[in-house]
C-alpha cells in the first residue's frame, strides 16, 4: 500500500500544479484520493483510458526517479 500512497501523493500534486489536461483533472484527483486512502490498489488502475494511463506512468517514473512531488 506504500507505493499506492506514493502513486496517489504524486498525482495529487500534479492535479494541484495544473500539470493535467482539464480533461482529465476530475477523475485524476478521484483516483488520488482512493489510492491515498487504500480504496483502490496499482491493479486497479489497469482499466483506464489510455491518456489517464499516460498520466499514471508518468507518476510513477517521478517517484521511481526520487523526483517525487516536483
Amino acid at each position: 500500500m506504500v507505493q499506492e500512497k506514493q502513486l496517489g501523493d504524486e498525482l495529487k500534486q500534479m492535479y494541484l500544479t495544473s500539470q493535467l489536461p482539464v480533461s482529465m483533472e476530475e477523475q485524476i484527483n478521484y483516483l488520488a484520493d482512493r489510492l491515498r486512502n487504500g480504496q483502490i490498489t496499482l491493479d486497479d488502475l489497469k482499466g483506464q483510458d489510455e491518456g489517464v494511463q499516460e498520466k499514471i506512468h508518468e507518476a510513477m517514473s517521478k517517484i521511481e526517479g526520487g523526483n517525487t512531488l516536483s
